[in-house]
């Protein structure tokens, strides 16, 4: 309760401030205002990224085992996770705004189990990846010079989209919060900085008593049954970035039916995926660079006929670790007036004794929208899958396995099917997001032998699993500078496993640029490139921060590519009309 206690006295004394800036700041408004008018448009997008630690408040019920064994869960330490929010703010009057921010949040929790008696200790990693929905009532002191501090509070429904069986704790996928927040909008040239603190206080029991799934695991049992509840509480650090745009009635309602559909498809398709199944996109550093790889939609959104090819060199040090090469290509064009765009994904992955080949065309029709361009793509291509069953090897003392066993294949076997993806893609002046669905039809392949000969008795398949995939990212100048500093961030989801990176690179006179990346429980990464008169270059080095570390000294990845400028204005466009002088 002396926690809770500090957070509304906190509350209160912000709240006290606010208020009493509200009453002197009309009076000092004196010196030069950045973007004076941007708090008057009726709405406004951004996106926030920052740090969160998420904690569990274990209440015990005294339960004893059979065996005298009384166990007492605890969270002596708190891991700092990564969360990325997109946000929408709708202005009610001059002090009050109504703030929507769906993001994912991505943690987990240490949780020490002791048995009181023996002092017998065992521990669990809870990891979560929540997606959420804050709604937030944001009261704002009046504006002082090139600052504005507020405070919030609302609601938050989570959904945590992991799913794990078998551990000692299971936590039900739906919470729901309520939430407490502070921060400051400082007005820059281009937009506007936000750096926020949140705290989200759990109101719902998130402990699953109903443990069907340690039926083969009785022992387990023991812990969910000496917890009697569970809350969640979340307390969130993060920066937010302020875009504004003009709200437009004709563009909504010309686009509401294109928004809606794509929407409707992608997320339906990616959320209700009756079972699981393999995931066959490779892993790239520089995602950034590719982003026709992740996203049809993200094709033709350049003036450019746009080539990339890379390669990544995954866990130097182990034998057989993934390799992959990858071939891009897109560019605009016109067509009864309307622009679209184009373009072509060739990757090839080897891992092991697996090879996998994908081929894809893509196109994607583009409209505009709120100052900038909204792009919706298919993309339709194949998946090929190879099998070096000839190359299996199975030691004669190897006491998990068998030669014999039917279900370990031993000739080579290859098979192909229809591959299928769609996209949504948003590029503004100021920032571009994209969300998509690979792999939409959840192709399933049927393997034959190399040699021709059918293998469907003996029923060897290959499920490739949907993937969501979300990206964003921004450029922001730096005033007076040659320097500009470029964000950008990558959610990946098949609803069993969700990772997500943040990158941050600077660049120089559209020149050079030097930048380090962050996936989630994975990796620590330094990113260069360059770009000189339409080339590109670019290179990265992964270093592991799991325990594969001890096995491989990280990972290498390199991307080049060309830019030929295309010019699709109708001007002069009877240039070549012959002319004879009589």
């Amino acid at each position: 309760m002396a926690f809770y206690k500090k957070i509304i006295l906190t509350f209160a004394c912000v709240l006290s401030a606010a208020m009493s800036f509200t009453v002197s700041a009309k009076d000092l408004n004196d010196k030069l205002l950045n973007r004076p008018y941007a708090d008057m448009r009726p709405w406004h997008l951004g996106f926030s990224f920052g740090l969160h630690a998420q904690m569990l408040n274990i209440t015990h019920n005294g339960f004893t085992t059979d065996e005298g064994e009384s166990w007492f869960m605890d969270q002596p330490d708190y891991s700092p996770g990564f969360c990325v929010n997109g946000l929408i703010d709708f202005r009610l009057n001059t002090y009050f705004n109504v703030r929507i921010s769906p993001g994912m949040y991505f943690g987990n929790k240490i949780i020490k189990m002791r048995d009181m008696n023996s002092e017998n200790t065992l521990q669990q990693n809870v990891k979560s990846a929540l997606v959420v929905m804050p709604i937030d009532l944001k009261y704002s002191a009046l504006r002082y010079r090139n600052a504005r501090p507020y405070v919030t509070a609302g609601v938050m429904p989570a959904f945590d989209v992991t799913k794990k069986n078998n551990e000692y704790i299971k936590l039900k996928p739906i919470d729901f919060y309520l939430t407490l927040g502070m921060g400051c909008d400082f007005y820059l040239p281009y937009f506007k900085f936000i750096p926020e603190i949140k705290f989200c206080f759990g109101i719902s029991d998130v402990i699953d008593h109903e443990r069907k799934d340690l039926t083969d695991a009785p022992s387990k049992l023991k812990i969910t049954q000496s917890i009697k509840k569970a809350t969640q509480r979340l307390n969130q650090h993060a920066c937010s970035n302020g875009k504004q745009s003009r709200f437009t009635l004709n563009s909504m309602t010309k686009a509401r039916h294109i928004i809606y559909f794509i929407f409707i498809i992608i997320t339906a398709t990616a959320v209700l995926s009756p079972e699981a199944a393999a995931q066959v996109d490779a892993q790239f550093t520089q995602y950034y660079a590719v982003p026709t790889f992740y996203n049809a939609g993200a094709t033709g959104d350049t003036d450019f006929v746009r080539l990339r090819g890379g390669t990544r060199l995954q866990w130097m040090g182990i034998d057989n670790a993934p390799k992959t090469f990858l071939v891009t290509g897109d560019m605009p064009f016109k067509f009864i007036g309307k622009r679209f765009g184009t373009g072509l994904v060739m990757q090839q992955e080897s891992l092991g004794l697996y090879k996998n080949l994908n081929i894809a065309a893509q196109l994607s029709y583009k409209h505009k929208l709120f100052g900038g361009v909204l792009s919706a793509g298919l993309q339709v291509g194949i998946i090929s899958e190879t099998f070096k069953g000839s190359e299996v090897y199975i030691p004669d003392d190897d006491d998990y396995h068998e030669s014999t066993d039917d279900a370990i294949p031993t000739t080579d076997l290859t098979g192909t099917s229809l591959d299928l993806g769609l996209g949504v893609y948003f590029t503004h002046k100021l920032f571009w997001a994209g969300v998509s669905c690979q792999h939409l039809n959840n192709p399933t392949i049927t393997f034959n032998a190399e040699s021709g000969e059918s293998t469907n008795e003996k029923n060897y398949e290959f499920k490739a699993g949907r993937i969501l995939y979300f990206m964003a990212g921004s450029n922001i100048p730096v005033k007076n500078t040659l320097f500009e500093v470029i964000p950008s961030v990558l959610v990946k989801s098949d609803f069993t496993f969700t990772t997500a990176e943040i990158t941050g690179r600077v660049r120089w006179r559209k020149f050079l640029s030097l930048g380090v990346g962050y996936r989630y429980d994975d990796a620590v990464s330094l990113v260069l490139g360059a770009e000189l008169k339409n080339f590109y270059i670019g290179y990265s080095y992964d270093y592991p921060t799991s325990a594969i570390s001890k096995a491989s000294s990280g990972s290498h990845e390199i991307f080049a590519g060309y830019s030929l400028k295309l010019d699709l204005s109708d001007k002069n466009k009877n240039k070549h009309k012959s002319i004879r002088i009589m």
